[in-house]
Parts: C-alpha cells; sequence; structure tokens
C-alpha cells in the first residue's frame, strides 16, 4: 500500500504494546511452572529476539495473534494446575465437617462453628467466579488468536492434545475409583481421599477445557461475519485462500519451500542460526522434557506446546520468511529460560559447597 511512516506509526505503536503484553505473558507462564527466574528470563529472551523484535517494528498481525495465543496459554496453564488447589479444598471440605459434626454434640448454650462453615462456602463461590471467568477469557483469546491468524492453531492444538489426555486419566481415574467401590464400600471419610480428590478436579479440569472449545468456535464464528451462511464452508474457504496467496507469492517473489528437508533448514537457520545450533536446541528440549516427566512438572505442557510447533512448521511453512517463525518463539524461549535457571542455580550450588568448604578448612 501506498503508506509513509507517519501513517503507519498508530500501527506499529500498536504492534509494540501486543509484543510487551506477549513477553509479559511469557514470564506469567513460566511463574505458573514454577520457573520464578526462568519466566523472567523466558520473557527478555524473547523481547531481544530478532524475529520478536521486528515483528514488533512492523505494521503486521503476526506479533497481535502471538500475545493472544500467549495469553490462550496462561489460561490453560492456570486450569492444568486446579489440581493441588482442588485436593486442598476436599481437605478444608473434610475439616468443616468433623467441626460442624463436633459442634453439635455440644451444650445448646456453647457457641457453634457456623462461621467456619460460613467462609468455606464464601471460598468456593469466589473459586467458582474466578474458574468462570478464567474460562471466558482462555476462551475469547483462543478465538481472538485464531481470528488474528490461522497459525495460532498451533496453540489450538496443544490444547486439544491436553485435553485428549486429561480425558484419557478422568476415564482411567473413574475406572479406577470404580474397582475400588467393588471390593469395599467407602465410608463417609473415604471418600474424601486423594483419589476422590483427584476425580473431582480432573472432572473439573476437563468441563473447563470443553466450555473453552465451545465458546471459543461461537465467538470466533461471531467475530467473523462471513462465516454466518456456512461456518464450515467459510472455514475451508480461509484454508484455500491461503494456499492460493502462496501461489500468488511463489510466482511473484519465488523461494517456495517444497519439502520437509528445506523447511526444516530454513526454520534452523531462522530461529538458532544454524543446524549445529538448533540440534543444541532440540537436545535442550529433550533433556527439558525428561526433567519435567521425571519431576512430574507442569512444564511438560511448554515442551508438547514447542514439539506441536515444531511438526506444524516443518508441515506447513511455505516460505523461509522470519514471521513464519514465529510460533516457535515462546515456547523456545520458555525453555531456554529454565535450563538457564536451572544451571544457574546448579552453579551457585557448587559455589556454595565450595565456599564452606574453603571456610571450615580455613579456620582448621
Amino acid at each position: 500500500l501506498p503508506l509513509d511512516d507517519a501513517q503507519l506509526a498508530t500501527t506499529r505503536r500498536t504492534s509494540l504494546i501486543f509484543g510487551m503484553l506477549a513477553a509479559i505473558g511469557i514470564a506469567v507462564i513460566g511463574q505458573q511452572c514454577k520457573w520464578r527466574a526462568g519466566g523472567l528470563i523466558a520473557g527478555v529472551l524473547f523481547s531481544l529476539h530478532p524475529i520478536a523484535i521486528e515483528s514488533c517494528s512492523l505494521a503486521m498481525i503476526d506479533i497481535i495473534a502471538i500475545a493472544f495465543s500467549i495469553w490462550f496459554m496462561v489460561g490453560i496453564m492456570h486450569i492444568l494446575c486446579l489440581t493441588a488447589n482442588l485436593t486442598v479444598d476436599c481437605k478444608q471440605k473434610a475439616t468443616v465437617k468433623t467441626k460442624h459434626q463436633a459442634s453439635n454434640k455440644r451444650q445448646p448454650g456453647e457457641n457453634t462453628d457456623s462461621d467456619a462453615i460460613t467462609r468455606p462456602t464464601n471460598r468456593n463461590s469466589r473459586q467458582l467466579l474466578q474458574r468462570a471467568s478464567m474460562t471466558l477469557f482462555t476462551a475469547i483469546m483462543l478465538a481472538f488468536a485464531c481470528g488474528s491468524k490461522m497459525n495460532s492453531l498451533v496453540v489450538a492444538a496443544t490444547a486439544a492434545v491436553c485435553g485428549a489426555w486429561y480425558v484419557a486419566k478422568l476415564l482411567h481415574q473413574r475406572v479406577k475409583t470404580y474397582r475400588s467401590s467393588q471390593n469395599h464400600k467407602p465410608t463417609e471419610e473415604s471418600g474424601l481421599r486423594s483419589p476422590s480428590a483427584n476425580l473431582v478436579a480432573l472432572s473439573n479440569q476437563v468441563s473447563m477445557l470443553l466450555i473453552v472449545a465451545v465458546i471459543a468456535v461461537f465467538v470466533f464464528i461471531g467475530s467473523n461475519p462471513t462465516l454466518y451462511g456456512d461456518p464450515i464452508d467459510g472455514v475451508m474457504a480461509l484454508s484455500y485462500e491461503h494456499t492460493l496467496t502462496a501461489d500468488i507469492q511463489e510466482v511473484i517473489l519465488g523461494g517456495r519451500l517444497n519439502s520437509v528437508t528445506e523447511r526444516l533448514q530454513a526454520l534452523a537457520a531462522l530461529v538458532c542460526g544454524g543446524p549445529v545450533a538448533f540440534t543444541i536446541l532440540c537436545l535442550i528440549v529433550t533433556w527439558a522434557g525428561y526433567e519435567c516427566i521425571r519431576n512430574r512438572s507442569v512444564g511438560i505442557v511448554i515442551v508438547l506446546w514447542w514439539s506441536i510447533a515444531l511438526l506444524l512448521l516443518i508441515i506447513w511453512m511455505p516460505f523461509a520468511w522470519e514471521r513464519y517463525t514465529l510460533p516457535i518463539i515462546p515456547p523456545t524461549m520458555l525453555i531456554l529460560g529454565a535450563v538457564t535457571e536451572r544451571a544457574g542455580c546448579w552453579l551457585w550450588s557448587k559455589l556454595s559447597s565450595a565456599n564452606r568448604h574453603w571456610a571450615s578448612t580455613s579456620e582448621s
């Protein structure tokens, strides 16, 4: 378009603001994964990456879609981290129930624990409102991300895999609970054990993920008037339009990537600067995934995010353009931030141990 810099200034400032929001979202995800320093490091690394800097400097939609995608993952991580809180809630209910039973045995003139019963009820109401708000927020972020740019389907696919995994866990937990109930009848106290708490947690998580998917579909269609007549055919038309645009760009510019090998080489060069650095990155991601599995960390979702982004990009990426590689940058920075934090803690422990050994030697 024949526009000068003054006419693009507002749009470029908007891109910069969304880039800042994306960096903040990456730091938040790091905190959700218990990577305190790692999340901050990841946000800084994202802000300093050349592809992110270029995306924040141009009047384009890519960084806006990435910002929505990152905050969608913030919502997904919040939903997947609810297990511990729900288990604590069940324990609190058990404590309140015990107090209530004890209060019924007191003399009529003594005070009861009605306040202790009312407080958890209010707390449960607040938690229900918070979860409903987070579910709505997550759905809107997904709809806006996919509505901005279709490569945001990377995070949608990540959430879909997480949802399928949690559905499988829920079914397994239900079968396990059913078999245990057949072996022995649960008492009132045994109904509050960890298997039942896990079942409640998984049920709530699966329900929230399903609600997110349904609301996101309605918001996505509602924000695209061209889809009102035939949503399914409209989505297929969007895919066809992307293919048609790529064909036109190939005629004008050339350089289309026609094989998985070409896409992988282009991705390695754009993200890491070459195949050697990209191979090292893959080894780091593999090690991070192993550590997350060994420690049962929710950070495995970030490794899954990176893996799905890599898979979809080497299947789909049409040209060796920096903006096409943007979906893999956030999980890459998060993993590097987590590994940097782990390496820093290990180095600090070694230095502290050496200092203590030197101090004990000098005293003796």
